[in-house]
């Protein structure tokens, strides 16, 4: 798991699932970027908003070495069919994608893509999270806001916490693991990465 600190979003987690595909999924020589969104809920015990899944790379989306395009079409697809399997509970919070660096940063296209889905799209909340995996498997996180400013994380790694269930809220029946939610969602268990 991994615990990002922000001082205006607060704080996001990223469930051991989700790292293990990002750190999966990193660019390696030869191939070109990747990405997709992110999704996850807000914890009422402590009001932590929990990265549960992500859509995984697609032909669907355009790439080359240095750049990554998402396909909204497709991108709004995975997040019309977590929403309906979760009752509404999961909801978009982000994109992910890799660069072909050891230590990733944002560009300028990197913080237009969150920039124009504020401008036109229906977001649940103020911030977006930016996550870009380099080609080390090093994790870069921000997160940007409606006026335009982004923060960097402060990051706490966490490998010993265990499993951070897909849900997990204290005041709703929903008691769903990641292989169960996964299986739910998408009619089978997404392997976990080794």
């Amino acid at each position: 798991m991994i615990l990002l600190r922000f001082k205006r979003a607060g704080p996001i987690e990223i469930s051991d699932e989700v790292e293990g595909l990002l750190r999966q999924y990193r660019q390696r020589e030869g191939q070109n970027e990747m990405g997709g969104v992110l999704v996850g809920w807000q914890r009422d015990v402590d009001d932590t908003f929990v990265v549960c899944d992500m859509s995984l790379p697609s032909c669907e989306h355009k790439a080359g070495k240095m750049w990554f395009q998402l396909n909204p079409i497709f991108a709004q697809s995975y997040l019309d069919r977590v929403f309906k399997a979760s009752s509404g509970v999961i909801c978009y919070c982000g994109f992910w994608h890799t660069h072909p660096e050891e230590n990733p940063i944002r560009s300028r296209p990197d913080r237009k893509v969150l920039s124009d889905l504020f401008c036109n799209g229906k977001l649940n909340f103020s911030w977006q999270l930016g996550l870009i995996i380099g080609d080390t498997g090093k994790i870069y996180s921000w997160c940007q806001y409606e006026d335009g400013t982004c923060e960097q994380a402060v990051c706490i790694h966490n490998s010993k916490a265990g499993n951070s269930p897909a849900i997990n809220r204290s005041t709703s029946a929903i008691q769903l693991s990641f292989e169960n939610f996964s299986r739910f969602l998408w009619g089978k268990s997404r392997k976990k990465p080794e």
